[in-house]
């Protein structure tokens, strides 16, 4: 019993000593996105996590909100990780990624439902994390980054661009009705000014 509650203590002592990564996005609502690429951008910095690599301390999960006003047949993203990489000539790490962040998944949260849409494939060769969406309902989503600092400098920064391609709308009905009329007023008009 001693010696499970030490462990338990030593465990609440390390806990409260590391600390966890802060990220500081510049937008956290895009607002209603308009058709095209891009259609938005996204950028963050973050830091801190004290804790050793891999230490759940060094974890951050950032969200950014947005509308879609009509469904949308895709929605796409691309962000650049802005990794530091080892370029000392004869280092044992050269060519290696230092620091950064990494990006483990993307998801869309929609109507309460998270669906996973996108990674950056883990530290090991990933400069860029990116996503892909198809059919999507309007109205009010949430992005959602899941990612962690590495390295020891405890910092990195990521930006990028997020597109969005709506449904093209077939015409109404009324709109082939007000064609045709016009079609037909250009033919009466044509046809009288050759009567003359």
């Amino acid at each position: 019993m001693l010696i499970r509650s030490l462990l338990v203590s030593a465990a609440l002592l390390f806990a409260g000593a590391a600390s966890a990564a802060t990220c500081t996005p510049s937008t956290f609502s895009l607002g209603a996105l308009p058709g095209g690429m891009p259609s938005a951008g996204l950028s963050s910095s973050c830091t801190g996590g004290s804790g050793p690599n891999g230490d759940p301390s060094r974890s951050f999960t950032e969200y950014y909100s947005f509308t879609l006003t009509d469904p949308a047949s895709s929605m796409v993203g691309q962000f650049d990780l802005h990794l530091q990489r080892d370029f000392t000539p004869g280092s044992p790490t050269f060519g290696q990624f230092l620091s950064g962040i990494s990006v483990q998944a993307i998801s869309l949260i929609f109507d309460g439902v998270e669906t996973f849409v996108g990674t950056g494939f883990g530290i090991g060769g990933a400069e860029r994390a990116s996503f892909f969406a198809t059919d999507l309902l309007a109205g009010d989503y949430t992005l959602a980054i899941y990612g962690a600092i590495f390295g020891a400098s405890g910092s990195g920064y990521y930006d990028g661009n997020v597109g969005v391609e709506y449904v093209s709308h077939a015409p109404e009905p009324g709109t082939y009705a007000m064609m045709a009329l016009g079609l037909l007023g250009v033919g009466y008009a044509v046809r009288r000014r050759s009567q003359r």
